[in-house]
């Protein structure tokens, strides 16, 4: 480990006496930037989950602490998915983070099971119930660009999953779907331009119908 990695590490086992802490996002995979923030996993004896973002030694720690129950499978999960690599900072006796870093690797190679119908409804529905909120609201212009940023999110998740791929946050999915999806990429960036409303309307209503065919 690198020093700062050695001053982290003791900082969080003070703080919160994790049995494993593991290191995702840019800097697990050695991508990050001088203003990269660490994305940090603290597995242990907790009751329940909790996030803690903090400041230590000029560095922005996006901490998570999650109860082991809450890595069934010894899979490690994100909202969207298996995360497809995670660096150990420091492991428990019985190695459960490099068997979390296995199997998280070996579930996201595998791909996602698909959803069953019930759940692509459920998707449907709330896509088109966030798309009827970006309408009513729209004279409120913080409502709805906070309803249009949902939507947006939202989106580029479903896009994935309909492909039966994992979904990724929006800075390297939507790389993905400009390069493969120029259209769908182009309604995406309509929802975030300084255009008027009604062209946001219209690209929502594209967005769906290119999700879901109606």
């Amino acid at each position: 480990m690198t020093h700062i990695e050695t001053q982290i590490v003791q900082h969080l086992v003070e703080k919160w006496a994790p049995e494993v802490i593991l290191l995702g996002g840019s800097r697990a995979n050695a991508e990050e930037t001088p203003s990269s923030d660490w994305d940090l996993y603290l597995i242990g004896n907790y009751p329940a989950k909790e996030c803690a973002p903090e400041q230590f030694a000029g560095q922005h720690l996006d901490v998570e602490v999650r109860p082991r129950s809450d890595v069934a499978g010894d899979i490690f999960q994100l909202y969207y998915g298996p995360v497809r690599l995670l660096r150990v900072l420091l492991d428990s006796s019985d190695q459960l983070g490099s068997r979390i870093v296995e199997q998280t690797r070996i579930a996201y190679e595998r791909g996602p099971t698909p959803k069953a119908p019930d759940a692509v409804e459920i998707d449907r529905v709330e896509m088109s119930r966030i798309a009827a909120k970006i309408i009513s609201h729209s004279a409120d212009p913080e409502s709805c660009f906070t309803n249009l940023g949902i939507f947006h999110r939202m989106a580029i998740q479903l896009w994935f999953e309909n492909r039966g791929r994992w979904s990724l946050p929006p800075h390297k999915g939507l790389p993905i779907i400009r390069s493969e999806d120029p259209e769908f990429a182009s309604n995406l960036k309509q929802l975030t331009k300084d255009s008027p409303i009604a062209s946001k309307f219209d690209s929502c209503a594209t967005i769906q119908q290119k999700l879901w065919g109606t």
